[in-house]
């Protein structure tokens, strides 16, 4: 399927589990990062051009430090969103789905679910950027109550949904009997 040439090898799959399908987000969050970085150029240039009616008000040695203080936060903040966006990653596996969230610079979380619960696999679009650039969530709902794997800002979202329900297919095919217990009824009075 669509496994990235520079993903890492997993080193916690199970006996004869391989990696089927690797989902990272779509390019187009990187423009975020981009405008972060133009508005990064811009302050200090302004400040520059303008040293003379500034050095008027404030010491130009006190501009010089805020600038370099300035520039060492904003350049750690926008590294720090790149790398949000850059560990966010689904791994689809012939037995199960894995899902890593950077949540923030040390907060990740990691969720895991066998194919065997996958009750629904949802594609949207939504949007003139998102429909013009094919990106947009995939959502994915299991037997268990409150557990759903939604991913924001995914490529192509309809072919994804479709290959992730090919993926599960072949795994109910390859084990019969070993779909999803209903969700138990609620007991009327």
């Amino acid at each position: 399927m669509s496994v990235p040439q520079d993903f890492p090898r997993l080193e916690n799959l199970r006996p004869g589990e391989e990696v089927q399908m690797v989902m990272k987000r779509h390019w187009i969050v990187l423009v975020r990062t981009f405008v972060y970085l133009a508005v990064l150029i811009k302050i200090p240039l302004f400040l520059f051009l303008f040293r003379g009616d500034i050095a008027s008000l404030i010491p130009l040695s006190y501009v010089t430090v805020f600038t370099v203080i300035f520039l060492a936060v904003f350049a750690l903040f926008i590294y720090v969103d790149w790398l949000s966006n850059e560990l966010d990653f689904f791994v689809f596996t012939n037995e199960r789905i894995i899902g890593v969230d950077q949540i923030s610079f040390l907060n990740r979380a990691i969720s895991e679910c066998s194919m065997d619960r996958v009750q629904e696999v949802n594609a949207f679009s939504k949007g003139l950027l998102a429909n013009i650039f094919n990106f947009g969530t995939v959502d994915i709902r299991t037997a268990s109550e409150d557990s759903r794997f939604e991913m924001h800002v995914i490529p192509a979202p309809v072919e994804r949904a479709r290959e992730i329900l090919n993926i599960v297919q072949e795994f109910k095919t390859r084990h019969p009997g070993t779909s999803a217990p209903a969700a138990p009824k609620e007991a009327s009075l």
